[in-house]
């Protein structure tokens, strides 16, 4: 299928052949008929790219400033391939679009007219697959082009209501494009006296084509009871303009990025309020609601995402909003880099602009072969199954530079994802569905970077299919899925390993040649915060999705005996206690720090105490041992798991693995980390 994206390494849009999404239960997969443009959204991303790494850093200098700091801990190499795969992933444009449905879910049926929204998922691509919350029903299908700005109309709606305005009230809006069009023409259909405003003569020709005032010089003073401000400003003016206009105890929404640096007087003696409208409504950002499906009680949130969408909807196809006069452009998706071009450069005027697709069917073909699969003899052909940015940084890089190993193919959810992962790291074959990875003879070993939920069902089915596999920790989430894999290596056997790396640092062997027993063991992690809405507290939860790794250490080092073991929770984080006999080992795992220095571990034993500080320098009273970035040992863990292939013994024993999670997996539950 063919999609719209941007590419950082070209400075430009373009229009890429991908693999489908598959269809996955929680959501509909649809047939795109059209998708609307963001010009303002879109074209700043767009604008930023075309402008170069200057222009980057200075917008960006804080994401840019993240992605350098990782030289300091990691090194040069692992710097570039972060930059390199950066800069050569298609990144999907396009947040709002209209469609035929190709599988349903729910009361969304196949062949049903749907509009759909999200910036994760409603992309200008001719297949989507879009979570049931941002999907809603429509009927006109001669509406289709105008229904596409579904998500521009919801935030128009949005911020109406943030507004709290009602009929006969007067309202000023700054900045007449797409967005402030929208707001205008929906008051209108609210029976409130609207006035726009905006330097582009272009535009307030078609505000007063439709009968909105249009502001010629100043807005008259006190007059308002609500100013919109939809036009993007950094000097601060826009909004001591709306100031001025709106009455005592007005109201001012922003709905774009401006400076909001305002006259104190002027707010203060009047008691102006000012609201920030965000996006589409309530759920809009909200992970339980956007993909969990989780919906909001009409009883405490009237409006959310998805009934303002629908409501959106209603105003289209009552004809009670028209706005086709408002797209001034359409494009077919070949076309589609000269709409970006046309927002970017200006050489045009415009207000809305469409994408349209193809009306005949899109062929579903999932697997593409960039180049011929030939598998040299003697090596061990690999497939990975996950490739986000700790695959990207850790695994692909070492796996391919291994000189008996060959990869194969690469499967992630999204088709802009896996064929850029093909295209960074030389894999011939890349698809959206990993199943097909595991049909393939020329792959003997799986490596799975997937999300937490994904691990036990994908390892199995690798298992059973006769490969080799290395999965990213934990194994699994549940006790029900980690006896099952263990019952069925006991059973069938097979070979696998988890990607506890820790255990093969240099600086482990360093601190393993001073260890006896009995011991005690102090490991401090500074884990540090993260948002809510991380989809780790919906997979396992931290403790389990991480600090599984510090349990696995000490375990390790107590030569696997099974400990009697103490967890205290701590928020997302806990104070774990294992106990051999007279040898205990506690983990801290902090979630209220700032990430200072991530990992401590102290070791005492025989009278020698010895320190690891992150894995970059370790040392006793006497001797010190120093790497020159952080090593945690994933490249040793990659070649001891290659060569224990020839001989069939793992790199870490099973029981090890399973005892690890079984120290974890039963306290996640009861305390609900899940």
């Amino acid at each position: 299928m063919k999609g719209v994206f941007y590419k950082i390494s070209e400075r430009k849009v373009v229009v890429e052949d991908v693999p489908p999404p598959k269809f996955k239960k929680g959501g509909v997969l649809i047939k795109t008929l059209y998708s609307a443009i963001s010009p303002g959204t879109e074209g700043a991303t767009v604008s930023l790219v075309k402008g170069g790494p200057l222009k980057i850093l200075k917008e960006r200098k804080e994401q840019v400033l993240d992605i350098l700091r990782v030289f300091k801990d990691y090194g040069p190499i692992f710097l570039i391939n972060k930059i390199r795969s950066r800069a050569e992933m298609l990144t999907p444009l396009g947040y709002s679009l209209c469609g035929e449905v190709i599988e349903g879910w729910g009361d969304i049926k196949k062949g049903e007219l749907v509009v759909a929204v999200g910036g994760e998922f409603a992309n200008h691509c001719e297949i989507v697959w879009v979570p049931e919350n941002l999907v809603v029903k429509a009927n006109r299908r001669d509406k289709a082009k105008e229904l596409s700005f579904g998500a521009l109309i919801s935030i128009a709606v949005h911020s109406i209501r943030r507004s709290g305005i009602s009929g006969g009230e007067r309202a000023l809006v700054i900045g007449m494009g797409i967005i402030g069009h929208l707001i205008a023409r929906i008051l209108r259909v609210w029976d409130v006296e609207v006035w726009g405003m905006d330097k582009d003569d272009y535009r307030l020709k078609f505000a007063e084509g439709y009968g909105i005032n249009v502001v010629s010089g100043k807005p008259p003073e006190d007059y308002f009871d609500v100013a919109f401000i939809t036009a993007p400003d950094k000097s601060g003016e826009v909004v001591n303009i709306a100031g001025k206009s709106l009455r005592d105890r007005g109201r001012v929404v922003a709905v774009a990025d401006a400076n909001f640096s305002f006259d104190w007087k002027t707010y203060y003696y009047k008691e102006l309020e000012i609201l920030v409208s965000r996006s589409y409504g309530p759920g809009r950002y909200d992970p339980e609601y956007e993909v969990g499906g989780r919906d909001y009680p009409i009883g405490y949130v009237r409006w959310t995402e998805k009934r303002n969408l629908e409501y959106a909807v209603k105003l289209v196809e009552s004809e009670r909003l028209k706005i086709e006069d408002l797209i001034t452009h359409e494009f077919p998706i070949d076309k589609a880099p000269d709409a970006y071009d046309l927002i970017t450069h200006k050489r045009d005027k415009f207000l809305g602009i469409v994408i349209k697709y193809p009306s005949t069917e899109i062929p579903q073909k999932r697997v593409y072969i960039s180049k011929g699969i030939r598998k040299e003899r003697g090596k061990i052909g690999v497939g990975f199954v996950g490739a986000g940015s700790y695959a990207q940084g850790f695994l692909i890089p070492e796996v391919k530079g291994l000189k008996d190993v060959q990869l194969i193919g690469v499967a992630t959810s999204k088709g802009n994802t896996a064929k850029s992962i093909s295209q960074i790291f030389g894999f011939p074959v890349y698809t959206t569905d990993y199943k097909e990875l595991l049909k393939m003879e020329e792959v003997d070993v799986i490596f799975i970077a997937t999300t937490h939920s994904t691990h036990a069902k994908i390892t199995l089915e690798a298992l059973k299919m006769g490969k080799a596999v290395f999965v990213e920790k934990p194994l699994a989430i549940t006790m029900e899925e980690l006896s099952e894999i263990e019952s069925f290596l006991s059973e069938k056997g097979g070979y696998l390993t988890v990607g506890f790396n820790r255990r093969f640092s240099p600086h482990t062997r360093f601190l393993k040649s001073f260890l006896n027993h009995p011991f005690q063991l102090n490991y401090l992690v500074d884990a540090g915060m993260i948002k809510k809405e991380h989809w780790i507290y919906r997979e396992g939860g931290r403790v389990l999705g991480e600090a599984i790794h510090f349990v696995d250490y000490a375990i390790f080092l107590s030569d696997g005996k099974e400990p009697v073991v103490h967890i205290s929770n701590s928020g997302d984080g806990a104070v774990i206690v294992l106990a051999w006999g007279d040898s205990v080992a506690t983990i801290t795992y902090g979630t209220f720090g700032g990430k200072m220095r991530k990992e401590e571990i102290t070791l005492m034993c025989s009278g020698k105490t010895v320190r690891i500080e992150d894995f970059r320098v370790s040392y006793t009273d006497k001797e010190k041992f120093k790497t020159p970035f952080i090593d945690k040992g994933q490249r040793e863990l990659i070649r001891a798991f290659f060569e224990g292939l020839e001989s069939g013994k793992p790199p870490i024993p099973y029981e090890q693995i399973f005892l690890s999670h079984k120290v974890l997996i039963p306290h996640s539950s009861q305390n609900h980390i899940l």
